[in-house]
């Protein structure tokens, strides 16, 4: 049996068209910081394809991913790196790019999540509603529970709380 794979047909999903990519991190440990912003931009157009029940996770992230920018536009040279950023905001009492970069790490774990599970219940065959397989509320919650949850007041937990449509 051959290996060859070269007549295997390409498959083409949102995934293979995000660009542009995750920077890679180099040797020294640094993170370009224009290509993390533009690809978390283009990395979040996934809530687009799940619906207006994430809207808001959509509109938070966007929120963040504008805060960077802001920051990084006042001085994209000194900027260049995540790293840069960063230390650049140590002194800094109000830590604008700190707090949004935080808070743009934690949704993205989320999403990451999110999208495992989605993918873990479509390989495994699962499904979560006999009358209703293509509910995915229940991943949501457990991605939340997982990365956000610890983060949030018990307000914004019960905003998150998502019940079943009947």
């Amino acid at each position: 049996m051959s290996n060859d794979t070269s007549n295997d047909p390409v498959v083409i999903n949102f995934f293979t068209l995000i660009t542009p990519n995750y920077p890679t991190v180099t040797p020294e440990g640094l993170i370009d910081t224009l290509q993390f912003i533009e690809a978390s931009k283009a990395f979040i157009k996934i809530y687009d394809l799940l619906g207006t029940a994430f809207y808001v996770v959509k509109k938070d992230m966007s929120g963040n991913i504008e805060k960077l920018y802001k920051v990084y536009n006042k001085n994209p040279e000194k900027y260049k790196y995540l790293n840069d950023l960063i230390l650049g905001e140590r002194g800094d009492p109000t830590k604008f790019a700190i707090d949004a970069l935080l808070w743009l790490k934690r949704a993205l774990e989320f999403t990451v999540i999110f999208i495992n599970g989605i993918c873990e219940e479509y390989k495994t065959g699962l499904v979560n509603n006999v009358n209703n397989p293509d509910r995915i509320d229940h991943l949501a919650t457990e991605a939340y529970n997982k990365t956000l949850r610890s983060y949030h007041s018990w307000i914004v937990q019960n905003l998150f709380k998502i019940s079943p449509a009947d």
